[in-house]
């Protein structure tokens, strides 16, 4: 969802302990927001647990539960990427909008003619990301080692950001043919009469294109509210309670003029459906139900090849519970090996019981990792690695192994400011202040390659915010939001390092199968030199990773079997001396007494496998 920043909804919200026993203690403290900055603040306090539900009928979370929910197998060996489509690449300037400037890299800058703050001017910029751009970026996703694909929202809009939807029906023209939308006549409220535009088939050969390249796509479901375009909402801005539409929308008063909720606030731009008890209207649920069935299964022939792979569902919790339940059902019924994943900002086990998500966007731990290296505004860093271990191993014990090595590891996203730039030295609060974003220093790279690592070496899917393998930085909503980086990988002064770091570990994570299957152990934790030492192990082989998140190198030691052999395939300080199949890597033998050590840069990790009989370095 569109970060709450761009928004401007003054409120007040008490923050308690939270519930959720996994995340950080904080004391009890009141915040008023009252300005768009400061409300990122709150979604992202929320975010850890913070703010308590309210729900009087919302399931209370259990303690160490274990449901399986029928996850998708694939799932688990998901290397995702989250494409922002508007500033990822522009492949048909045919389909620009009026006022589309040139892609650059610089563009925290005024153009001519802007006045304001600049975070104004870049919230709403158009740069011309397509469909066709994307298409043509399949290959270099491929060779970057990605095989699943997150969409933000592709359906008609009128913003940049597409999460103030038109029509769910149609793709956005301007990430296809421009008016193509305008050429279709005849669609009402049933789903017999609609039929597909031109920028619905290029959507549909995306799908097509990517499956054969053995990539899945993943879209944006926003169900919770639409934006003052959607056609129905139109009609009841025309007809007042006259609409047969009426009913659809969340209106708090009809005379003596329309007033409604929305998520941005009374009479915002973005009108929240009604809500009937545990559910939405009921005409509401027909339509997006049909929806999704239009996009899972296009030709309507009981195949679901042809459609999309999964949801990610945007503001999940803010739409009722029975909602999601029967939405699960349509969507398993036309394809059960579709992924349902829940934006959640909060505890996830409301919604984790089998009936409603397989998995949600995983920001605890996502702030765990972040904690660990050091980002600026994290408390508290200094959390003794004991702390860290125990509340990895809590998170992992969560939920059953299918969901937990299934759900959505991501550093950073839209919402957020980039990884690299929260691990960047910057003043308290400046990430949201309108001047341009820090460049990176060096102790922030070294940080930001040992949190990758731990993304991809911990239990769960890894998710690529596009343009962190380029390196890309920026602040919060809209500087985390730039135009990708093409240059840096289409006529670069020199090769993009990152983009290798990258590639290196998504072969590993594909060909190490403990790094996507295997069980999460602590093997060592000290809190002197804030050293850890994981395990990854599943019925055939186990890798260790050595984590030194100190600012000084030191002699990670930990013990095993004696004699047993161990190969060093990975180090985030020099990742360009290995490669997945062991070449190059130093060979490692532990002692009489079993111990091994091995040496570690300041804010760095290493990869060891075991040598096994009759195994080698791949799985």
């Amino acid at each position: 969802m569109q970060s709450l920043q761009t928004m401007l909804l003054p409120w007040t919200i008490k923050l308690t302990r939270p519930p959720y026993p996994l995340l950080p203690r904080r004391a009890v403290v009141t915040y008023r927001a009252v300005s768009r900055q400061r409300l990122l603040l709150t979604l992202l306090l929320s975010g850890l647990g913070f703010i308590r539900q309210t729900q009087a009928d919302e399931p209370q979370p259990q303690a160490n539960q274990s449901v399986s929910g029928g996850v998708p197998a694939w799932a688990a060996d998901a290397i995702w990427y989250q494409v922002f489509v508007s500033r990822f690449a522009n492949g048909e300037p045919a389909n620009d909008p009026g006022g589309t400037l040139a892609w650059t890299r610089e563009w925290e800058q005024f153009q001519s003619g802007e006045e304001g703050t600049l975070r104004s001017q870049l919230l709403d910029r158009r740069y011309g990301g397509d469909l066709q751009g994307l298409q043509d970026k399949l290959d270099y996703l491929a060779n970057l080692g990605v095989n699943a694909i997150y969409l933000n929202p592709v359906f008609q809009a009128n913003t940049q950001h597409k999460y103030d939807t038109s029509d769910h029906r149609h793709i956005d023209d301007s990430f296809g043919f421009m008016d193509s939308r305008l050429k279709l006549s005849g669609e009402t409220q049933d789903p017999a009469t609609w039929k597909f535009s031109e920028s619905d088939r290029l959507f549909l050969d995306l799908l097509k294109n990517a499956h054969a390249r053995g990539i899945r796509v993943m879209i944006d479901g926003v169900f919770n509210h639409v934006g003052q375009s959607f056609w129905a909402w139109e009609d009841v801005k025309k007809n007042g309670r006259d609409s047969r539409y009426a009913n659809w929308f969340a209106v708090t008063a009809w005379e003596p003029k329309l007033q409604w909720d929305a998520w941005d606030g009374p009479n915002g731009r973005l009108v929240n459906f009604r809500q009937v008890a545990d559910r939405l209207d009921p005409e509401v649920e027909q339509y997006l139900f049909a929806c999704v069935r239009r996009w899972m299964d296009p030709n309507g022939d009981g195949d679901p090849a042809d459609g999309v792979d999964g949801w990610r569902l945007d503001a999940a919790e803010r739409v009722p519970h029975g909602f999601w339940r029967r939405f699960r059902k349509v969507v398993k019924s036309v394809n059960p090996d579709a992924l349902i994943a829940g934006e959640i900002w909060i505890d996830p086990a409301p919604w984790m019981d089998g009936t409603q998500f397989d998995v949600v966007t995983n920001y605890p731990v996502a702030f765990a990792i972040l904690d660990l290296v050091g980002a600026k505004d994290a408390k508290p860093h200094a959390a003794s690695m004991t702390a860290w271990g125990d509340r990895m191993l809590e998170l992992n014990r969560r939920f059953s192994p299918s969901i937990n090595r299934s759900m959505l590891n991501l550093l950073d996203s839209h919402d957020t400011a980039r990884a690299i730039t929260q691990l960047t030295h910057h003043k308290e609060g400046e990430l949201n202040h309108n001047a341009s974003s820090p460049a990176p220093d060096e102790s922030a790279i070294d940080a930001f390659k040992l949190a990758v690592c731990l993304q991809f070496a911990l239990p769960g899917a890894p998710m690529i915010y596009n343009g962190d393998e380029l390196g890309m930085y920026g602040k919060n909503d809209p500087f985390c939001r730039a135009p990708m980086w093409w240059h840096d990988v289409e006529a670069p002064t020199q090769p993009n390092k990152w983009l290798a770091y990258y590639k290196q570990l998504a072969q590993l994570r594909e060909q190490l199968a403990e790094l996507r299957r295997g069980d999460l152990q602590v093997i060592r934790a000290d809190n002197q030199t804030r050293t850890i030492v994981i395990s990854r192990q599943d019925s055939s082989n186990r890798s260790l990773l050595l984590i030194n998140a100190d600012n000084v190198g030191h002699e990670v030691e930990f013990v095993t079997k004696r004699d047993s052999e161990w190969l060093e395939l990975f180090h985030t300080g020099r990742p360009e001396s290995y490669s997945v199949k062991g070449k190059g890597s130093m060979r490692l033998r532990a002692d009489k007494q079993g111990r091994v050590t091995v040496s570690c840069n300041p804010l760095s990790g290493v990869l060891l496998r075991e040598v096994r009989n009759n195994s080698s370095s791949e799985s």
